[in-house]
């Protein structure tokens, strides 16, 4: 009886903590959809507004950026969303706020369903924002 006191006495008083293991990402931004495409290839190949306008796609911690010159500062960012089209591969589509204030929209086509899912990906991480210090009420 001592013992079964003496085990819940220490689980009550052991704070929780968050962790999900094995499905943490040991490294910041990977996004996992393929390791290697992860780890070797910051620059995607996309179709950009229409099928045979080839361009390329980075996201880094701070932008979008469309053929090495072309970028969008992340807090300029307002949606994004995706479609299927079947036989095709996803479009996808970034709303966003130009420097002269008004409203822009980009399409990106993706043949390569790993490049698709790695910029989705990626875009998602650059759209979240990530607080510097987890509130008092959450830690």
């Amino acid at each position: 009886m001592k013992r079964l006191l003496l085990l819940l006495s220490l689980l009550v008083a052991t704070p929780a903590m968050a962790d999900l293991g094995p499905a943490d990402t040991p490294i910041k931004g990977e996004t996992f959809v393929d390791r290697y495409t992860a780890y070797t290839v910051p620059v995607l190949d996309a179709y950009c507004a229409q099928w045979r306008n080839k361009c390329t796609v980075e996201i880094t911690d701070e932008h979008l950026i469309v053929d090495g010159q072309h970028k969008v500062y992340k807090d300029q960012l307002i949606k994004t969303w995706y479609y299927l089209l079947s036989g095709r591969g996803p479009y996808f589509y970034v709303a966003y706020q130009k420097d002269d204030g008004a409203r822009g929209t980009a399409q990106f086509i993706f043949t390569n369903a790993t490049a698709a899912g790695e910029f989705y990906n990626r875009l998602q991480l650059l759209m979240t924002s990530w607080p510097d210090s987890i509130p008092a009420e959450l830690d």
